[in-house]
């Protein structure tokens, strides 16, 4: 392939235009100007020692002359063309015209030499998307505040929280309080931002020049030194372009590519101005640049943001506040603080009403229904208020007209009075219901009691009533009318009952003196479901109006799954195998309401992987909830009941709950390799599947994925229990000899692999707390959100612990929890069998107690103190080992295969000393040989490296031994997770076959018994489940296996010493010749023995003997023609 470039590339990763101009000799050769993310090829490097550039980006003044060190010869070309050499420079330039004195550090980083790539950035970029007058300074430098102008392009699409950037707006003439001069783009639904261009106007600068906001096309550039953890910030806020008043912020800490920090400027004393906020909210996030290099992101958003999507315009105002803002029909803006409040509330009303709706919170996702009223005791209408996290701490709340037919609440009047209601504590809202009516209801304010107050005029108060609690029954006694009053004889009885008609609750109240609730007939006595259905009979011609309603009418889908697995297999193995035991789906549908049921006994994951430390990837529930005793729990449960008719084009669901027994999670590095390998297929499947569809059909799909996103969904109650996890991280596989002679990932190399070695951990207890939701208007995207930053935070609570456990540290939190337990036992234990024994009057229940409680401290402090060596010795054997594995490769790179460095099985301490100062002594004059004087100095290092790795390496293997050793016998009778079934046997070659337990076993048994290089031909478990009798080309064996495939041999046999081999129905008899040092008392002194073995067919017995009549020149492939025979 032949390449043909430029020798030198100059590319602008700011994000404005750059100028440039190239000198030689303090002659200009070349001007140009670069666009962001662009380059600039310079092809004229002749007398490049004399070459320099300077630089002049968009806003700034020309930086001084920078050398440009590319080198020329073939001499050098040579020791640079294979390495991409990294040099860096800065300049710092100043700003042109800036009241603010503004300066900036330019970087300049130098990659590679043929060709050269001159990458010229800054360390952040600042975007202001608040629509006010920023500035901005570093604390750390003590530097001046730098201007922060409103970010605004005119053909901006919508950013990825959901709102646009701000464009110029004229200003007021006498802003109030909450209003800013800022126009953000209005958030609008999926389909509306595909189908849309552009979402805000613009009006043109230079027509309103006086009264409008700077704004700038590019992000502000800023910092005097490269960040690459925390930054220390200060903002300043200037609330109107002709103030000269600003607010400062305090100093607040902002992690680099790590969470939004949450920042409220507020004004100090004598820094408050009338009409203005009295602190300003924001949202601060970093990203790294869309150009790539070293560049930081800088985002400041508003915190809140408000939305009128009604026809009119609205007022609002804050809690605790009496300054009003006025909103426009379709209008958005920002909301700031009139007052100070850590749970801030806003309320609403329209423009000509009297009365203000209750108050929401503005940080509480949602969507809620809010009364409104033009004047006191008039009808009231009702709002939709949405409440959205769009991202980076960053809430949007909109203002709707209500969807007619989603009513979250009803009031129903069946009797001939007319009652009062109003919310429990909000007397002033007050509303009548004429009888035999019903009325549409929700919350005046919707954070308070969620109670209702029914009074009966003349009566009083009958009560408060919840409405979310469905079942309620309460039955109130009351006069038969108003005047009598006083006649307490004559009453009549009320029964108040809040009901489920589909998702909305209904709050029933009936007079039982004219209307008699119905009994269900299914909880009626025997006699009386007879006498019914007898008269059912007898009014057959009764008309259909007279008719009870029918019962909703049900059928029943119940599917039960004894056993299902799913296989992931590679090439040349199986990786993965999914088990799922008595798996049971219930479906249960009715005309209105339907609900499933799903639940799992047991689930699985194994890892198939041959000499995996961790066999079980995934295991709920965890080994130690497996036991018979607690054979009931179920690893999975999960419970749904909806609506399967949308009301108002809202899915309507009940319930869903969801329970998981405590989950076993153990995770093997080497399978991350192969599962890349297999993800990367399935990645060209679906584009090569991707190819055959219509672009308009995608596009479609799409619109209706945005749309599916968007769907709002209301839960009664959504609960999910907390999880109780024990997790493990094996890193054996990521720095095997295996995996340095592979390809790596993309972006994966060794020094990763190697860094990942030391973040081991075993048996991590971590706990993610529950997630429960109740009563919520929710779209799918912030339900999604919602519990994903719920785990998320559960989450890094628990790291602690994570990092507490790893095993480069000894595991000192394990070794805590066993020290303290072996305590406790050793106190409390003796303690209760003294006053055991004082109830008695003896000393046995002390003693035993005593004994008891210095076993279990000595037993838990041998295991953690061998642990933590274990666990040590391990991770430094395997991290030393691997940099001799390193080290030994690159020598025998350069050595014929009859001198390479062989891997000595059992090596001792001796061996291990004289094989280092041979590498010493060898290394350095085989890499001469190779490359010189480059190569002496590589093997200099590589042999005093394998000189120390070698020893340590014996040394910490004795450790891991004898430590591992400690901890078993301290601690045993844990119970261990176990494979479901033997690995499947897989060729590159062959096609894919049904799989056999048999076969798979017999493949486990030469795997384990290092005897991969025999075929093997026959392969049987017994009906005694224990014992696996096992025919290769040159042994025949008897291995007894467990229930979790534990193998170990039982006896075995060479072929060639069979003298006689018999077989009768189910049974078959070898006769075999001993061994010459083999002692049996039973065999009389002869040296043969014989083998009787029952077979759980006839068949298996006449394969299993027609295996040694194909020894010999027939022998190849018998093994084919065993296993055709046991097929057949």
């Amino acid at each position: 392939r032949l390449r043909i470039q430029p020798p030198v590339k100059v590319r602008n990763l700011l994000p404005v235009p750059l100028d440039t101009v190239l000198y030689r000799s303090g002659k200009s050769l070349l001007k140009s100007s670069i666009k962001p993310d662009s380059e600039l090829n310079i092809h004229n490097i002749r007398n490049s020692s004399q070459l320099s550039l300077i630089l002049r980006p968009k806003g700034y003044n020309w930086s001084p002359g920078i050398a440009i060190p590319f080198r020329q010869g073939e001499s050098s070309r040579n020791e640079e063309q294979s390495s991409h050499s990294v040099r860096e420079d800065s300049v710092v330039i100043q700003g042109i015209d800036r009241d603010d004195n503004s300066t900036l550090l330019v970087e300049v980083k130098y990659v590679g030499q043929f060709p050269m790539i001159i990458q010229i950035s800054c360390p952040l970029w600042i975007y202001n998307h608040t629509g006010l007058s920023l500035s901005i300074r570093d604390k750390e430098q003590e530097s001046n505040f730098q201007q922060v102008d409103p970010f605004w392009r005119q053909n901006d699409s919508p950013d990825s929280i959901g709102i646009g950037s701000v464009a110029p707006k004229k200003a007021k003439i006498e802003p109030s309080g909450l209003s800013i001069v800022a126009n953000i783009a209005e958030e609008q639904d999926h389909a509306a931002k595909i189908s849309s261009k552009a979402l805000i106007t613009h009006e043109s600068p230079k027509s309103q020049k006086e009264a409008m906001i700077d704004a700038n096309p590019w992000p502000t550039m800023f910092g005097l030194k490269a960040y690459h953890h925390g930054i220390q910030l200060q903002l300043r806020v200037k609330p109107a372009a002709r103030l000269d008043k600003v607010i400062t912020s305090k100093v607040f800490n902002l992690q680099v590519l790590g969470e939004p920090t949450v920042i409220q400027v507020v004004a100090e004393e004598g820094q408050q101005m009338a009409r203005f906020p009295k602190a300003y909210f924001f949202t601060v996030s970093t990203e790294i640049s869309t150009f790539g290099g070293s560049s930081i992101g800088v985002h400041i958003r508003p915190r809140f943001i408000l939305t009128n999507k009604l026809n009119t315009a609205i007022m609002y105002r804050q809690e605790g506040s009496k300054v009003k803002h006025e909103l426009e029909s379709n209008g958005t803006e920002a909301i700031h603080a009139d007052t100070l409040s850590e749970d801030p509330k806003l309320c609403v009303k329209l423009e000509n009403n009297a009365v203000w709706s209750g108050y929401f919170h503005l940080d509480k996702p949602g969507g809620i229904q809010m009364k409104m009223a033009e004047s006191r005791g008039s009808e009231s209408m009702m709002l939709q208020v949405d409440v959205r996290e769009l991202a980076f701490e960053t809430w949007s709340i909109s203002i709707s007209e209500y969807q007619a037919g989603f009513d979250p609440y009803r009031i129903d009047n069946f009797t001939s009075s007319p009652l009062s209601y109003y919310q429990y504590k909000c007397e002033s809202a007050e509303e009548t219901l004429q009888p035999y009516s019903s009325a549409v209801y929700t919350w005046d304010e919707p954070y308070l009691s969620h109670k209702v107050v029914i009074k009966l005029p003349g009566y009083g108060a009958l009560g408060s009533f919840p409405l979310d609690k469905v079942g309620e029954n309460h039955v109130v006694s009351v006069p038969m009318s108003p005047s009598s009053t006083l006649n307490y004889r004559i009453q009549r009885k009320l029964e108040i009952a809040v009901k489920a008609d589909g998702p909305t609750r209904v709050l029933s109240i009936s007079d039982l003196s004219v209307h008699v609730p119905q009994k269900d007939p299914s909880r009626l006595p025997l006699s009386n479901k007879l006498l019914r259905m007898i008269t059912t009979k007898i009014k057959k011609e009764r008309s259909k109006e007279e008719e009870p309603p029918a019962q909703d009418s049900i059928f029943t889908l119940d599917v039960q799954v004894p056993h299902l697995g799913l296989s992931v297999i590679g090439k040349s193995s199986e990786i993965l195998y999914l088990g799922i035991l008595d798996l049971q789906l219930k479906f249960r549908r009715g005309e209105k309401h339907d609900a499933i049921a799903f639940k799992a006994k047991r689930i699985q994951i194994d890892n198939m992987l041959p000499g995996s430390p961790l066999p079980v990837l995934l295991s709920i529930p965890a080994p130690l909830y497996q036991q018979e005793s607690i054979s009931s729990v179920d690893a999975i449960t999960c419970n749904l009941s909806y609506w399967h008719a949308k009301v108002a084009s809202v899915k309507c669901i009940e319930s869903a709950v969801v329970r998981v027994s405590p989950i076993l999670l153990d995770m093997d590095g080497s399978i991350f390799f192969h599962l890349h390998h297999f993800t990367e297929v399935l990645s060209w499947v679906e584009e090569t599947s991707s190819l055959t569809r219509v672009s308009s059909a995608s596009s479609l799909n799409n619109a209706k994925e945005d749309e599916g996103k968007s769907a709002r969904l209301h839960f009664e109650c959504i609960k999910i229990y907390p999880i109780h996890m024990t997790v493990s991280l094996s890193t054996a596989g990521l720095i095997s000899e295996k995996t340095f002679l592979s390809e790596n990932p993309k972006g994966v190399n060794a020094q990763l692999l190697y860094a990942l070695s030391f973040a081991e951990f075993e048996g991590v207890q971590v706990l993610l707390s529950g997630f429960e939701l109740n009563h919520a208007l929710i779209d799918k995207g912030t339900l999604q959100s919602l519990m994903g930053k719920h785990y998320i935070k559960a989450l890094l609570k628990e790291a602690v612990k994570v990092l507490g456990s790893a095993n480069i540290l000894g595991d000192p939190l394990g070794l805590v929890q066993h020290l303290g337990t072996g305590m406790w036992d050793f106190l409390s234990k003796p303690t209760v069998g003294l006053l055991q024994s004082a109830r008695t009057l003896g000393v046995e229940q002390f003693t035993a107690g005593l004994s008891a409680g210095s076993w279990s401290l000595l037993s838990h402090t041998v295991y953690a103190l061998s642990n933590a060596a274990f666990k040590i010795s391990k991770t430094a054997h395997r991290n030393v080992n691997a940099v001799k594995t390193r080290c030994d490769m690159l020598i025998n790179s350069s050595l014929p295969l009859h001198k390479q460095v062989g891997k000595e099985p059992n090596p001792s301490m001796i061996g291990a000393v004289s094989r280092g100062i041979g590498g010493i002594i060898a290394a350095p004059i085989h890499g001469m040989e190779q490359n010189g004087l480059r190569g002496l100095a590589e093997g200099t290092t590589l042999g005093l490296l394998g000189a120390f790795a070698l020893p340590t390496a014996t040394l910490l293997d004795f450790a891991q031994h004898t430590s591992k050793a400690l901890r078993d016998n301290a601690k045993h009778g844990i119970l261990k997770a176990s494979r479901m079934r033997p690995p499947r046997k897989v060729s590159e070659e062959d096609a894919l076959e049904e799989y056999s337990l048999n076969e798979a076993l017999g493949g486990l048994v030469l795997e384990n018994m290092k005897l991969g290089h025999e075929e093997m031909k026959f392969s049987c478990l017994l009906d005694n489940g224990n014992q696996c009798i096992l025919v290769t080309s040159q042994h025949v064996m008897s291995v007894k296996t467990t229930s979790s495939f534990d193998i170990s041999v039982d006896w075995l046999y060479s072929l060639m010493d069979i003298v006689e081999h018999s077989q009768v129905g189910c049974s078959a008899t070898l006769t075999l010749l001993l061994p010459f040092n083999h002692n049996d008392n039973n065999n009389a002194g002869l040296p043969i023995c014989q083998k009787h073995l029952i077979f759980p067919s006839e068949l298996e017995a006449r394969v299993f003997d027609q295996c040694f009549d194909l020894q010999g020149p027939s022998a190849t492939g018998g093994g084919a023609k065993a296993k055709r025979l046991i097929k057949n």
